[in-house]
């Protein structure tokens, strides 16, 4: 008998169970060894049923002895419940208790034996846990992103306050539709490959990440998402997690800004042709007049008789020829200035984008006698630009650096491309040449329409457009001289990181 009692106190001890024995004729509570104590109680504090009854808390005594009445009235064998402790100290105590009842003939209960489990812990982690669950279920109904969680074959499990809103359903209309429902997208196929093949691969592909698609409201009209999802396990069964954001506004910002920013470069080109028109006015009075003179000549050489003199006549009409071409060219250059070509944005790879421009220049051998060298750093590996306006940039730099290195003494003939990141975190382009460099009188203005270092053969134009491009681009053109001699050129271009 000793030694089943010392098991019994050993197991209750272990486990933060107490074995009590309550006489309902006298009203005696008693308890095996370490009961109380283990409850932070004095041995001997809960001697019988008064003192027990004022220890519970007030709001759960009533639920127990509504339960114990009951258990009277149907005479059931046993009773069980749950109520707090409340110690002197202040703290608490979680109880549960069980017990087995014994009734006289009469039907009156004389005797429960019975055991009490201290759940404290337990009750403290379930309200932590409520405590969580309540923050997150205040976090995901203030954040405008939808959640939606989606079981293994698609169906909608759990569907936010934020969703109900994006979506126009109610949650218990959206439990228990399949996701592709609400979001069809332009990757049906992708999202209904990826929910067979993932609960037996567990082929992550596509989550954690985001994608843009399209979603479908209730009423059935369509709009463009983000789209995140993510993955977790739940009761052992792996759930998806979609977090989608309606970027509908976003876009429609965007096309708004592109239309102003679309209509200011129009503006702007506008605003150019104003600037050159004097300009262009007085650059074309130049051959128009000399076109003139020219037929004058060959007029005046017709009407004198001279006009036999065919070598003379045909040297005049040459030249008169040539100033019409030189008008023209000047017309052609200011149509290719205003035109409205919409730029196209896109992350382009530095290296390629210059290879390719230095190629527009020297396919078929020429300017074989000038050495080409780059120098283009790794981390200037992609930018975000228009490819074709960018080498346009460059093959217009190039061709200048030739065309100084023409007039240069005979030497090592030499253009350096380089790229690198600056502190701005720009990608910065340089062209240089070891030629006889910009003139003075040129540094100053060489941005300026029909301002040229070229004399005669050159109208200005090329540089003036190079730096439209650039700035369109939201970067910087500059020239200047180098100092171990010969012109450089440098702009800049938007950078993109893509790791």
């Amino acid at each position: 008998m000793r030694k089943s009692e010392e098991r019994l106190a050993l197991a209750s001890s272990a486990h933060e169970i107490g074995v009590f024995e309550w006489e309902i004729a006298t009203g005696a509570l008693t308890w095996t060894a370490g009961s109380e104590q283990r409850l932070g109680l004095p041995a001997g504090s809960l001697h019988d049923y008064p003192s027990w009854a004022a220890l519970i808390d007030p709001d759960d005594l009533a639920e127990v002895e509504r339960t114990i009445a009951e258990t009277v009235g149907m005479r059931a064998p046993r009773i069980s419940f749950t109520y707090r402790l409340r110690l002197p100290n202040g703290t608490q105590r979680f109880l549960e208790g069980s017990a087995r009842c014994f009734y006289d003939q009469a039907g009156a209960m004389v005797r429960t034996t019975g055991i009490t489990l201290d759940i404290t812990r337990h009750e403290e982690r379930e309200a932590a846990l409520r405590v969580r669950e309540a923050q997150l279920r205040s976090i995901l109904e203030t954040v405008p992103d939808a959640m939606i969680v989606i079981d293994q074959a698609g169906a909608i499990r759990s569907f936010s306050a934020a969703a109900e809103l994006i979506f126009g359903y109610s949650a218990a209309e959206a439990i228990g539709l399949n996701v592709q429902t609400l979001i069809p997208g332009e990757r049906e196929a992708w999202q209904q490959g990826y929910l067979r093949r993932y609960p037996a691969s567990g082929d992550r592909r596509g989550v954690g990440h985001g994608r843009l698609t399209t979603a479908r409201r209730a009423d059935g009209s369509s709009f463009p998402v983000e789209l995140h999802v993510g993955e977790a396990l739940v009761d052992g069964e792996r759930v998806l997690t979609g977090f989608v954001r309606d970027i509908s506004e976003r876009i429609a910002a965007e096309e708004r800004l592109s239309l102003v920013r679309r209509e200011l470069m129009q503006v702007i080109r506008l605003n150019a042709v104003g600037e050159m028109a004097a300009a262009l006015a007085h650059e074309l009075n130049q051959p128009l007049a000399a076109i003139a003179n020219f037929v004058t000549t060959a007029e005046l050489l017709l009407d004198s008789g001279a006009g036999m003199d065919g070598d003379r006549l045909k040297a005049t009409l040459i030249s008169a020829n040539a100033q019409a071409l030189r008008a023209g060219d000047i017309i052609h250059r200011l149509r290719e200035f205003i035109a409205k070509r919409e730029s196209e944005m896109r992350i382009e790879p530095v290296e390629a984008t210059l290879r390719e421009a230095v190629t527009l220049l020297t396919s078929g051998g020429q300017h074989a006698d000038i050495e080409l060298s780059f120098a283009l750093s790794p981390d200037a590996d992609f930018m975000l630009a228009d490819r074709i306006q960018v080498q346009q940039v460059v093959v217009n730099l190039l061709r200048n650096a030739f065309e100084a290195l023409a007039t240069s003494p005979d030497g090592a003939r030499g253009v350096l491309i380089e790229a690198r990141l600056n502190k701005a975190a720009l990608v910065e382009i340089s062209i240089c040449d070891n030629g006889p460099g910009l003139p003075d009188a040129i540094l100053s203005r060489m941005f300026t329409p029909f301002t040229s270092s070229k004399g005669e053969g050159g109208m200005g134009f090329g540089l003036s457009i190079c730096r439209r491009i650039v700035e369109a681009h939201g970067g910087e053109l500059v020239g200047f001289n180098a100092p171990g001699g010969g012109a450089c050129f440098r702009f800049t271009v938007p950078h993109v990181c893509l790791e």
